[in-house]
């Protein structure tokens, strides 16, 4: 083993050597030079596991001497690594970082491990910030990294939280001090404008203090919201205060630690982080969405004066630091949304959004602090430099206000909270012109269509009231005029995907609206089973009405919400009309009662009604060139009447009850009558008008009435029934050719007869 040693100082020794040389000296200037770093870590390789062998294999030393031993080779290596490059700096850091798996102590001290791991990263961090080999500090970062986690995970116990936390804040400010180090830089981030370049010791300092970020949640969550963790974490947060305010390029940083004291503050107590997410959102036995609590902490003054000294610590110290900040709007930012964050935590964590009106006077409070802020912003701010931190506490103030309003209210109530700071926020925007109040307002108008169209639990809402002035009124419609109200206010100052999205989204809540409003009549509840012909007809009629009305707006304003929401209205009312009202509800097999006045009823409306709307938009079809719609558009208009004179015979004879079966010799004449008179009335409508399509459509119904005069009434019909079938029918014929030859297909002396 002594040999062994011996020959790795000698290869030590010959490397450093051999790179003195002139010729190696030479080769170095030309290339690099493999030669001399190879001898190095050869030598360093050998006379680390001589000494390991020494002690694993033969216990010819103790575990002290050879940690010492292992130690001090480790350094030596990163030490010589400056000299012979970063093949020796690799070797020597991994030796660093075996060394206390390789030789284990028989009782492990956290102040012993991880004071010989900062020494281990600093003379790393030594190497890299004079070499600039950033990768080298990379590597030290998940040395470092990996093993607080091992300790975590197998040797915690809850005296070792004072060495891992001190351990944690001295190895976040050794990264922050390589910044001073030189280095390349490194692209980032792409931004619109380019790429944006940040220097190499930024983004190694920013991965550090990530890193360090995540070791402080676990370390918080494995000593239990003991003393000593709340006071590292208050240490980090303090730093990354104070370093972001004298370091402009690390001002973001205070977003971590803002981050940071949110999640530790939500997850208090929680039992396992598994755990909580899955009772924050649980999918088996319960909606997808559902919220438990409250979840109250163990101790509940330290939760709610910890919330209150971080929401203190954010909120007057992002104030603080704006004034002299690069970025004041990132200050404000922090500023105003951390105690946003905290309360919204705190009113979860305590009530699990129950009516309260303790926790409402405190969102009033902090909407009131946020006002004053911004109140003193705009008196000190006389050149407009603040107008984005006038815009952020002028948005928090709108969001701390619905807060309120949403602890203070029920149900629908709290979207409509959401939906009314729309308006507003387009308001603050117009005067202010703040850009990144478009973003929060995108976010706002997310949320609230998710939980308007996705959200299941809406149907299990209490219908009190009378009918249609229920929760759906204001549950809905106020959403639809705060998204109409606010897509103008932003379509001010820029057409973009917001306003679409809040254009849609007022459409979206009109339909949903007029929808809801109709099923509450019908029906009484939103979660009824049924969905009979009377609902569909009315939804059918309501859609259509609503399309042809945003045909008629997108004629004065073509916006795309208007051109392309007419079409979808219309396709979904003419898709239920025909998959649903002519096929599936049919009431001659659906047994669904139409009425007994003739006229007024329900086939008026399920299929006359849809019939003058087919007709109406077969024209407008027509005339954007869209022929093949609008001849389907005019067939359905055919069979809609067809279907609606048929079903009013039925009706006539049979009762509001129209089920198939049999069928009396007058009833059986009369539709013969019914559809002839149909179908002269086309073929007198499509000779005056010289349309066509209508006289095709004539010629149509009355092969259908011929066959069924053939086939059926001279086999069905007996007496003075049949006599009038085919007396009538031989006289319509007639009628018919005489009308083709007058009108249609003249003679040339009827031409000239007629030509004067």
């Amino acid at each position: 083993m002594a040999l062994g040693f011996a020959f790795g100082v000698a290869l030590l020794l010959a490397g450093e050597w051999l790179r003195q040389r002139p010729l190696q000296r030479a080769i170095a200037a030309i290339r690099p030079n493999t030669v001399p770093p190879a001898i190095t870590s050869a030598g360093l390789f050998s006379a680390f596991a001589s000494v390991y062998a020494a002690f694993q294999l033969y216990q010819l030393i103790g575990p002290v001497t050879a940690f010492v031993a292992l130690a001090a080779l480790a350094a030596l290596g990163i030490a010589l690594s400056i000299l012979h490059g970063g093949m020796v700096a690799v070797l020597g850091l991994l030796g660093g970082f075996v060394t206390p798996w390789l030789v284990p102590a028989e009782q492990p001290s956290a102040w012993g491990l991880f004071a010989y791991l900062l020494f281990i990263v600093a003379a790393a961090l030594g190497a890299v910030r004079y070499m600039a080999w950033w990768w080298l500090g990379w590597a030290a970062l998940a040395g470092a990294a990996l093993w607080t986690l091992l300790w975590f995970a197998g040797l915690w116990a809850p005296s070792d939280a004072d060495p891992i936390g001190v351990f944690l804040i001295l190895l976040y400010g050794l990264f922050l001090l390589v910044r001073h180090g030189r280095g390349a830089t490194v692209e980032l981030v792409t931004w619109r404008r380019g790429w944006l370049g940040l220097p190499a010791p930024e983004v190694l300092a920013w991965g550090a203090a990530l890193a360090v970020a995540v070791l402080v949640f676990v370390l918080v969550r494995m000593d239990a919201y003991g003393a000593t963790s709340w006071l590292v974490l208050a240490a980090f947060a303090v730093s990354t205060m104070i370093v972001g305010y004298r370091e402009a390029v690390f001002d973001a940083l205070v977003l971590i630690a803002a981050l940071l004291v949110v999640a530790v503050m939500a997850v208090w107590h929680l039992p396992a982080i598994i755990d909580a997410g899955a009772a924050l959102y649980t999918i088996a036995g319960r909606p997808f969405g559902y919220l438990p609590g409250p979840i109250v902490p163990p101790a509940l003054a330290p939760f709610i004066g910890v919330s209150l000294a971080a929401a203190a610590l954010f909120g007057l110290g992002g104030f603080v630091a704006l004034w002299g900040a690069r970025r004041p709007g990132l200050w404000a930012l922090a500023s105003a949304a951390v105690p946003l964050a905290l309360i919204a935590v705190a009113y979860w964590r305590v009530t699990a959004f129950a009516v309260d009106l303790k926790w409402s006077a405190a969102a009033l409070a902090l909407a009131g602090a946020t006002l004053a802020a911004a109140a003193f912003v705009r008196r000190r701010d006389r050149a407009g430099r603040f107008d984005l931190v006038l815009g952020t506490y002028a948005a928090a103030t709108v969001a701390a206000t619905s807060f309120a309003a949403t602890m203070a209210l029920e149900q629908a109530w709290l979207t409509v909270a959401l939906a009314l700071q729309l308006p507003a926020l387009a308001w603050i925007h117009g005067r202010l012109g703040v850009p990144q109040l478009r973003p929060v307002a995108a976010l706002i108008a997310g949320v609230v269509l998710v939980r308007l169209v996705f959200n299941v639990d809406i149907l299990d809402y209490p219908m009190a009231g009378l009918a249609g002035a229920n929760w759906v009124l204001y549950g809905y419609g106020l959403p639809a005029v705060a998204f109409f109200f606010a897509a103008r206010g932003f379509r001010r100052h820029g057409d973009d995907l917001l306003v679409t999205v809040l254009e849609w989204g007022c459409l979206v809540f009109a339909t949903l609206l007029i929808s809801f409003e109709i099923r509450t009549l019908v029906e009484g509840r939103l979660d009824s089973p049924d969905y009979g012909l009377l609902e569909q007809s009315l939804n059918s009629v309501a859609w259509l009405s609503m399309a042809y009305l945003a045909w008629i707006y997108a004629r004065l304003d073509p916006r795309p919400v208007l051109v392309f929401g007419w079409r979808i209205l219309a396709g979904l009312g003419a898709a239920q009309v025909v998959l649903l009202q002519l096929l599936a509800a049919n009431p001659l097999w659906s047994g669904a009662a139409v009425g007994d006045l003739p006229v007024v009823n329900l086939l008026f409306i399920a299929y006359a009604v849809p019939a003058l709307f087919a007709y109406r938009f077969a024209a407008i079809l027509r005339a954007e060139g869209h022929l093949r719609l609008a001849r389907a558009g005019g067939i359905l208009c055919l069979v809609l009447i067809w279907t609606y004179l048929s079903l009013e015979v039925r009706r006539a004879f049979q009762g509001p009850v129209l089920i198939l079966g049999t069928i009396g010799d007058a009833e059986l004449y009369v539709y013969s009558a019914v559809w002839l008179g149909l179908a002269l009335a086309l073929l007198g409508i499509g000779i005056l008008r010289q349309v066509a399509s209508l006289r095709y459509a004539s010629l149509a119904l009355l092969m259908v009435t011929v066959a069924k005069v053939f086939l059926i009434d001279m086999s069905e019909l007996t007496g003075l029934y049949r006599v009038a079938s085919f007396m009538g029918l031989g006289l319509i014929l007639v009628g018919i050719g005489y009308l083709y030859q007058r009108f249609v297909f003249p003679t040339s002396s009827q031409r000239s007869v007629s030509a004067p």
